[in-house]
């Protein structure tokens, strides 16, 4: 039987800064987790408020490396946070890790495999600017 991929949700949030990130993810996990065998939310370490009973939460520093240390080749990673780079998108796909960007900025969008814009009326030209590093 075919495995499942695992989704590892990279991203931040907390009571005192905001939880739009952590909901928007919240939203897509619900929406797909039938897809995956395991969801797991990968916050930075600055706050531990965060836990969901269907989500398991890790709180680390280097939210990138982790990610590699417990993924296999084919598992997903969703990347919503400011703070993540091109690099990190393009050392998650050089380990063969599907990457899907969320973004609203599209200067700002990572050279994901996927990029859900949520900024209504967004021109894809307006991405012009992602390519492999």
């Amino acid at each position: 039987m075919l495995q499942r991929p695992d989704l590892f949700v990279i991203t931040t949030g907390n009571p005192s800064i905001g939880l739009g990130h952590v909901n928007r993810c919240t939203s897509i996990c619900d929406n797909v987790r039938d897809f995956f065998s395991n969801i797991y939310f990968v916050f930075n370490a600055s706050d531990e408020s965060l836990n969901y009973p269907f989500y398991p939460c890790v709180y680390t520093q280097d939210r990138i490396q982790h990610t590699l240390q417990h993924a296999r080749p084919g598992d997903h990673v969703i990347l919503d946070d400011y703070s993540l780079t091109a690099a990190d998108a393009n050392t998650l796909k050089k380990h063969d890790l599907w990457t899907i960007g969320i973004n609203d900025i599209p200067a700002d969008a990572m050279p994901c495999h996927v990029i859900i814009n949520h900024l209504p009326g967004v021109d894809a030209k307006l991405c012009h600017h992602l390519k492999e590093e």
